[in-house]
């Protein structure tokens, strides 16, 4: 794991910061109708997902995650816009758009997915640590 210094508490702030931005646009399109089905929110446990790509090396490890996935992603080094555009339905998104707010995934950043079944990354997780 890297040294926690100055930077690294900047970085966590700013990173932070962005993500908790992020989902709050995501919360006012939302009640806009913009954004369709479910929406779970990840306010308030950005610190977690911090401290959890802190501890990773992003060039070999892997994230799996349930509902409330919108910023792992981001945070792994996907295109916000890209996460966004998912939420959307648009093309551009991280699964063409056909995965909504619950299965944002991607395979070259190590992401494999928020999972809508409670408890359903679980098995594939271990799965995935197998193989």
């Amino acid at each position: 794991m890297q040294k926690i210094t100055k930077e690294t508490y900047i970085k966590w702030y700013e990173d932070m910061l962005f993500w908790r931005k992020f989902e709050d646009k995501l919360a006012a399109v939302y009640i806009q109708q913009k954004v369709r089905g479910f929406l779970h929110l990840y306010n308030g446990q950005e610190a977690v997902l911090a401290g959890a790509l802190h501890a990773m090396d992003l060039s070999k490890d892997k994230m799996i995650t349930a509902y409330r996935n919108h910023v792992q992603p981001i945070g792994m080094g996907v295109d916000p816009k890209r996460v966004m555009a998912e939420l959307y339905g648009k093309a551009t998104g991280t699964s063409q758009g056909l995965g909504g707010s619950m299965h944002i995934f991607s395979k070259e950043k190590g992401f494999y997915g928020g999972h809508g079944i409670v408890g359903g990354q679980i098995p594939l997780g271990a799965g995935m640590a197998f193989g």
